[in-house]
């Protein structure tokens, strides 16, 4: 699905982001999936890009919105990033051993936060900032190291 994805989101955004949830889906059921024995190649891989369709998963959503006039971009970006932080948690409490994942929600998050501060974007640059905490902190405590 993932190579159909590009002809898809040149046509149409809707669909793309129909398509993206799906692989999102997918990523997020194989990360759960995943086995215990062997991090490096049976996790990480599958953490991180389950981490990162998280992320562009609520991104297309919010653009979705926001271009069909549903919401603002201002608005689309407040209710995003603590509908993908809500995920984040979520999978993240599901998988703690695999903090890669949060890594990539983080990683995307950074992003959020430098593409906000010029011009100074302090509500979607500050719930950004605060998911990233929020995440690392999760990663922190409930991480590998934890158990």
């Amino acid at each position: 699905m993932g190579a159909a994805w590009i002809p898809v989101a040149q046509h149409s955004a809707f669909w793309a982001t129909v398509m993206i949830w799906i692989m999102w889906a997918g990523a997020v059921a194989a990360l759960i999936l995943a086995g215990r024995n062997d991090r490096v190649w049976q996790r990480s891989p599958v953490a991180l890009y389950a981490g990162w369709l998280t992320a562009a998963s609520v991104v297309a959503l919010a653009l979705v919105l926001a271009g069909n006039g549903v919401l603002d971009m201002q608005w689309a970006a407040v209710l995003g990033i603590p509908l993908a932080l809500v995920i984040a948690v979520l999978v993240q409490r599901r998988r703690p051993d695999s903090p890669e994942y949060s890594a990539a929600v983080i990683w995307a998050l950074t992003g959020i936060v430098v593409a906000n501060l010029e011009p100074l974007n302090t509500p979607v640059a500050g719930l950004a900032a605060a998911g990233i905490i929020a995440l690392a902190s999760l990663a922190w405590w409930t991480g590998p190291r934890a158990a």
